[in-house]
C-alpha cells in the first residue's frame, strides 16, 4: 500500500518516519493538485512549513484553490486552542520565548518556519488564523501576494475577509500584495483589495484605534517617509501604477486611478540599472508609458489628471487655498504641474523619451507639452468622455443632441434638394 497522510496512522511516535519517507512534500505536493483531504490530516500538520517557510496555505492561494481554503480557515478555527498552547509549549521545552528573525524548530516535527515575532503570535488562539494566512515565508512572501501574482480574486478576497494582512511587505524589493496584482494585470485583484468597503484597522497616536479604507491607509514607503497603501513604493520607488503602466495594463490603470493613485509619482532618483526594471529615476508613470509606447495608458493618465484639475479648480476659494498649503513629500511631484512637462533625473520629459524610442505620432501628439492639454484630448476624442466611472449627464444630453441636429441637417438638406431643377 501507498503511504498516506492520514491522522489515524500517525502518532508523535511517527514524525520521524512520516518525515522521512517525504511525508512533508506530500502534503504540500497534494495541496497544490487540489487533491488534499485536510480533515483527515493531522491537526498540527495545519502548520506544516517547508525549509524554507512554504505553508499549505501558500500553496492553496497561489494555485486558487478557495473552496480548499476556506475548509482550512474551518479547521485552523476549529483547532485554534489546541493548536496556540501546543505551540506555547514547544517554545518553552527550546527556550525561545524571545522573537528571533527566523525560528528553526529543533525536532523533526510539522511546527511552523518562519519569522520570529509570527511564531510569537500563535500562542494566542484569537491571532492563530490571521498570523497562519498572513505567514511569511524565507522571502518574505505571503499568501495574499501569491494569490495576487496568480490573479486568483476569490481567494485574495477569503483571505482579507478572514484577516490576512494586505500591509506586509516582501524583503528582496519591499513589494506589497497590491504591487504583485498590478504588475501581473489582474485587475480583478486589484478592484478587491482596492474596494471602497474594505477597511484596516490602525492604531492611533493617542492609543485607540478605528476603521480606515485600505486604500487610503497611511503605511511606511519603501524609500522614505509615509504615504497611502495605494502609493506605496518599492525601495527602488516603484508604486502600483509604475508597475501597470510600464507594461501597458489600461484596465488596472483605471481601477488604480479609480482608487486614489498619484499620477505624479515619482520613482527614486537611483539612475538606470534598477533590479526591477530599467527606468531612470525620478520618472513618473507617463514617463514609463511614454517610453514603451502605451499610448491608451497614456491618455488614461492625461484624462485623469485634467479632471483632477477640472474638479481642484471648480473648488470654493477657501478650498483651493487649503489644497496649496498642504505639504507635499518631494517625491509626490507637483500636482499642478503637466504631467507631460516633468522630468525625470536624467532631464527628460515623457514625449522626449517617446521620441527616441520612434513611438507612434498619436502618442507624440499626446505627450507635446506645447498644445494645450484640453485641445489634444478633444481632438483624440477623449475629452468629455470618462476613461473610469459612468459617464456624465452632460456627455450623454450633447450626444444625443449632435444627433438629433444631424438629423434635421439631412432632412434640410433632402428638402431643399426636391426644389433644385434637374
Amino acid at each position: 500500500m501507498g503511504q498516506t497522510t492520514s491522522s489515524a496512522l500517525l502518532s508523535p511516535d511517527d514524525w520521524g518516519s512520516f518525515y522521512a519517507g517525504g511525508g512533508g512534500s506530500r502534503v504540500l505536493q497534494q495541496a497544490s493538485k487540489g487533491r488534499l483531504d485536510l480533515r483527515e490530516l493531522h491537526p498540527l500538520l495545519l502548520l506544516y512549513t517547508s525549509h524554507s517557510g512554504h505553508s499549505i496555505v501558500h500553496v492553496l492561494a497561489r494555485e486558487g484553490h478557495a473552496d480548499l481554503l476556506q475548509e482550512f480557515v474551518e479547521l485552523l478555527q476549529q483547532h485554534a486552542a489546541e493548536l496556540a498552547e501546543a505551540v506555547s509549549s514547544r517554545l518553552q521545552e527550546e527556550d525561545a520565548k524571545q522573537a528571533v528573525s527566523w525560528w528553526k524548530p529543533s525536532q523533526v516535527l510539522p511546527w511552523p518556519r518562519g519569522p520570529g515575532d509570527q511564531v510569537q503570535q500563535l500562542q494566542q488562539p484569537s491571532l492563530l488564523v490571521p498570523t497562519l494566512l498572513s505567514w511569511q515565508n524565507s522571502k518574505g512572501v505571503t499568501p495574499l501576494m501569491l494569490a495576487c501574482r496568480a490573479g486568483h480574486a476569490a481567494c485574495v478576497a477569503a483571505l482579507l475577509d478572514h484577516g490576512a494582512d494586505p500591509l506586509l511587505l516582501c524583503k528582496a524589493t519591499r513589494r506589497s500584495c497590491l504591487h504583485y496584482a498590478a504588475a501581473a494585470g489582474h485587475v480583478s485583484c486589484v478592484n478587491v483589495l482596492l474596494n471602497e468597503f474594505r477597511t484596516l484597522r490602525v492604531q492611533q497616536s493617542n492609543g485607540s484605534s478605528s476603521l480606515v479604507p485600505l486604500q487610503a491607509a497611511r503605511v511606511r514607503d519603501g524609500v522614505e517617509g509615509y504615504t497611502k497603501f495605494v502609493d506605496l513604493r518599492t525601495t527602488t520607488g516603484f508604486s502600483a501604477l509604475h508597475y501597470t503602466a510600464f507594461w501597458g495594463h489600461t484596465a488596472v490603470v483605471r481601477a488604480l486611478l479609480t482608487g486614489g493613485a498619484s499620477v505624479m509619482l515619482q520613482t527614486a532618483n537611483g539612475g538606470r540599472g534598477s533590479t526591477e526594471l530599467l527606468v531612470d529615476g525620478g520618472s513618473n508613470a507617463l514617463h514609463l508609458c511614454a517610453e514603451n509606447g502605451h499610448v491608451m495608458v497614456a491618455a488614461t493618465l492625461l484624462m485623469a489628471h485634467a479632471e483632477a484639475m477640472a474638479q481642484r479648480y471648480a473648488a470654493p476659494l477657501q478650498q483651493q487655498q487649503q489644497q496649496r498649503q498642504q505639504q507635499q513629500q518631494p517625491w509626490e511631484g507637483r500636482g499642478r504641474q503637466d504631467p507631460r512637462a516633468a522630468c525625470n533625473s536624467t532631464g527628460r520629459t515623457p514625449g522626449a523619451l517617446a521620441l527616441a524610442a520612434r513611438r507612434s505620432k498619436a502618442l507624440l501628439l499626446l505627450l507635446d507639452p506645447a498644445l494645450p492639454l484640453s485641445w489634444v484630448l478633444t481632438s483624440a476624442g477623449l475629452m468629455g468622455s470618462r476613461l473610469f466611472g459612468a459617464p456624465k449627464l452632460a456627455v450623454l444630453a450633447k450626444a444625443a443632441l449632435d444627433k438629433h441636429l444631424v438629423s434635421c441637417l439631412d432632412r434640410l438638406e433632402q428638402g431643399v434638394a426636391g426644389f433644385l431643377p434637374v
